[in-house]
């Protein structure tokens, strides 16, 4: 018995950075910069240099916050991976701003889309369903502000910090760039970027962080149950009420 007593308690093990973790991070945030660019080029950025294509304000200053804050996810990424986490620090109170406009502008721009009858790039506009559409955007949106919420929260504790933002782009933000990917390329794209991130985790960890394994499968349902309340009566009059 007091042999038992006396026996260590193994401890639990915790997730600690990893010596890989700098070129994994890095490479991430790259790719998904380049993601934005090669999704929105034909749709937005090559068009800046088309004189004759017109664009409406709400969109101008959509794209711009939009690529402010992929712009300060590279530099975030890039300070933390190069240890300068003071200035990190200091940097997320500006991308809070960024957050901010981004949801205030989404907002804006997905009510607008609905009221034009927007059903996706490429998509012949249609009125009727442009409010059933309207979900998309807005399921994106509130997770977005619920990633960051929680990032903000665990700020303090990276391992926890940095996968959520990796979330934060996986399903808030990745979606409407895939929408301007052609073919099936925009789903090989959206698996590899939705599981590449916890398959690192089992490489290099041999176990899952409780962000990926609570969080893909919040991701997969949202995205399940959008498609589900888009239908019903319930968000026909909620959309109706939001478009006017």
């Amino acid at each position: 018995m007091e042999l038992e007593q006396n026996k260590p308690v193994k401890a639990k093990r915790s997730f600690e950075r990893h010596p890989w973790d700098k070129y994994f991070y890095l490479i991430f945030a790259f790719a998904s910069c380049a993601l934005v660019f090669v999704g929105f080029g034909p749709t937005y950025y090559f068009r800046l240099l088309d004189p004759n294509a017109s664009t409406s304000s709400i969109v101008h200053l959509h794209a711009v916050v939009f690529s402010a804050w992929m712009l300060l996810f590279l530099a975030q990424t890039i300070l933390v991976e190069t240890k300068r986490t003071s200035l990190h620090k200091t940097l997320g109170l500006f991308g809070l701003l960024i957050a901010i406009a981004i949801v205030v502008l989404g907002y804006m721009t997905a009510v607008s889309g609905a009221r034009t009858g927007y059903l996706g790039p490429g998509v012949e506009r249609n009125l009727e369903f442009s409010k059933v559409f309207m979900i998309v955007p807005m399921r994106d949106l509130v997770w977005f502000v619920g990633c960051l919420a929680l990032a903000i929260f665990f700020r303090n504790t990276p391992e926890t910090h940095k996968r959520l933002m990796i979330l934060l782009f996986v399903g808030g933000l990745m979606g409407a760039v895939l929408a301007r990917v052609p073919g099936p390329t925009n789903s090989i794209i959206g698996f590899a970027f939705v599981l590449i991130p916890p398959i690192f985790d089992i490489v290099s960890r041999r176990r899952l962080h409780r962000v990926y394994w609570i969080g893909i499968p919040v991701f997969t349902l949202s995205t399940i149950l959008a498609g589900m309340i888009s239908e019903t009566s319930a968000w026909k009059a909620f959309a109706d009420w939001v478009v006017g």
